[in-house]
């Protein structure tokens, strides 16, 4: 499952967070912009009236596999509560690259990880700081 950031012009046009959530769950989640108010393609004719390229969200998954991919750390071990340096290093990679990248909520990943919210704000602004 993948959340969509908050507000949004895709989140308002699919009826709320929710139904956005759901068709992120079916791999239906589209182009979004949060400065368009409509989904898909329309998103896409609006962006390149004005030049733009779309953004797509990854999904969550996907972007877990690149994590495990660039540091060898066991994705399960990334989504545990390990305290070993090298997994919340980890961890700190996917949470800054699920939020940025994949519009993950912070309370979907305080869910998949089992630590609180803030504790996922402070991950993903510290590796924000390493590599952003």
């Amino acid at each position: 499952m993948c959340l969509i950031s908050t507000g949004g012009g895709l989140v308002k046009s699919l009826g709320g967070i929710f139904e956005a959530e759901r068709q992120v769950k079916r791999g239906e989640a589209g182009t979004s912009d949060e400065r368009v108010l409509g989904v898909g393609g329309f998103v896409d004719e609006v962006l390149a009236s004005a030049g733009e390229k779309p953004s797509r969200m990854e999904r969550w998954q996907d972007i877990l596999a690149e994590v495990v991919r660039k540091t060898g750390i066991d994705g399960k071990a990334i989504l545990s509560r390990d305290q070993k340096r090298e997994v919340v290093r980890a961890r700190a990679m996917f949470c800054y690259l699920a939020k940025e990248r994949g519009g993950v909520s912070g309370e979907f990943l305080a869910k998949q990880t089992r630590l609180t919210s803030g504790a996922i704000s402070m991950l993903a602004r510290q590796k924000g700081r390493c590599i952003g």
